[in-house]
């Protein structure tokens, strides 16, 4: 334990010496994997009495978060769904199951996010499963990102 307290303390020391925001990713990715390697240390006993006495305290602080919810068109959702046929526009593999309605279960995804200016219109939306919209989120691969904007463009053809 004391060497993972010793390796924050020199990443916060290293923080210090970086100008605001300049090497943000870099900085990030180093926190991500030491937290990383702080939890794959931790033994499933360890880390479940840690959540006992976490549990035990009384005075548990409320988080407040503030979120902005963007209009999403029930029409464009559909195209997009339907124009998938079921099928992944990523990974090309069918939907991993389906809804209680029957439909095969997809998620439109907006390949210009709506909190970053993009649009909810046929031209920026995508039917993905939920693995490859994880993926697409948190990888943001290039030829990835490439694939579903030329079937996007693709389906406006349809």
């Amino acid at each position: 334990m004391w060497q993972i307290k010793s390796d924050q303390q020199a990443w916060r020391e290293d923080i210090n010496h970086y100008e605001y925001g300049k090497f943000f990713h870099d900085i990030y990715k180093d926190y991500c994997n030491l937290k990383l390697k702080y939890f794959d240390s931790l033994s499933l006993k360890h880390l479940t009495e840690k959540l006992i006495i976490l549990e035990s305290k009384e005075n548990r602080k409320l988080n407040v978060n503030q979120t902005t919810a963007y209009s999403r068109s029930v029409y464009i959702r559909e195209f997009a769904r339907r124009v998938s046929n079921g099928v992944c526009q990523l990974c090309d593999m069918d939907a991993p199951f389906h809804d209680t309605h029957g439909q095969p279960f997809l998620e439109v995804h907006h390949i210009h996010y709506l909190s970053k200016g993009g649009s909810d219109s046929i031209d920026n939306v995508i039917a993905l499963c939920p693995n490859c919209h994880r993926k697409i989120h948190h990888l943001e691969i290039e030829e990835d990102v490439k694939k579903i904007s030329d079937r996007a463009m693709s389906n406006m053809n349809i």
